[in-house]
C-alpha cells in the first residue's frame, strides 16, 4: 500500500475517532467545540477546542497531517537507513484540563509515519494522567484499562510501554514522575 493511501485511511480513522470523542465531550460539557484549521509548507491540521464548559476548563482534540522530502532528525536517528527518505505522518493529540481538581488532566497522542514508498511505516504515541489529587482506586483502574487495551497485540507490551512512559515523563529537575504514568511507544509496527 502506498504512503498516500495508508495516510488517507489513518487520517479518516482519526477524524472518525475525533468526532466520536468530541460528541461525548459536547454532551457532557454542555458546549460545542470551536473549530479551527491551519496549513503550512509541511501540511495541514485542524483543532477542536472546548473551553469554559461545565466540565472542561480547556480541552482540545487536534489532528495534523504532514509530509516532507526527508524524515525529521528524531525519526532518522532511530532509523538511520531511512535518512533522506520522503515521508507522510498523521496524528491526533488530545489534552483535557477539567475545572474540578479531583478529576485528572489527561493527555493522549497517537501518530503514524510512513515512507513515501509505503514500505516502511510505524506508530507512536501514548497517554498519561496527571491528577492534582490522586486516588489509588482511580490509578489502578486507569492502568488496568491501559493493560487491557494492549492485550492481544503482543505479549509484554503493557510492561514495556508503561516503563517507556515512566522514563519519558520523568521530571529530572524535580526527581519525580509527571502524574501517574500511562503508556508510551514509538517505532511500533
Amino acid at each position: 500500500m502506498d504512503a498516500g493511501l495508508r495516510a488517507d485511511r489513518f487520517a479518516d480513522h482519526l477524524h472518525q475517532l475525533r468526532a466520536q470523542i468530541a460528541g461525548q465531550f459536547s454532551e457532557r460539557d454542555g458546549k460545542d467545540a470551536d473549530a479551527s484549521s491551519w496549513q503550512s509548507r509541511l501540511g495541514e491540521g485542524s483543532s477542536l477546542l472546548f473551553s469554559s464548559g461545565r466540565i472542561f476548563e480547556r480541552a482540545a482534540i487536534n489532528i495534523s497531517r504532514i509530509g516532507a522530502d526527508s524524515l525529521p532528525a528524531a525519526a532518522s536517528a532511530a532509523r538511520p537507513e531511512l535518512a533522506g527518505c520522503a515521508y507522510q505522518a498523521c496524528g491526533l493529540s488530545l489534552i483535557a484540563h477539567p475545572h474540578n481538581p479531583y478529576v485528572p488532566t489527561a493527555h493522549l497522542n497517537v501518530r503514524h509515519f510512513c515512507t513515501a514508498d509505503g514500505k516502511t511505516w510505524w506508530f507512536g504515541g501514548g497517554m498519561d494522567l496527571s491528577p492534582c489529587y490522586g486516588f489509588d482506586e482511580d490509578c489502578r483502574h486507569f492502568h488496568r484499562v491501559c493493560r487491557q487495551s494492549l492485550e492481544g497485540h503482543g505479549k509484554g507490551l503493557y510492561g514495556e510501554f508503561k516503563r517507556r512512559c515512566d522514563e519519558y515523563f520523568r521530571l529530572p529537575h524535580r526527581k519525580e514522575q509527571r502524574g501517574i504514568g500511562g503508556i508510551f511507544f514509538d517505532d511500533h509496527d
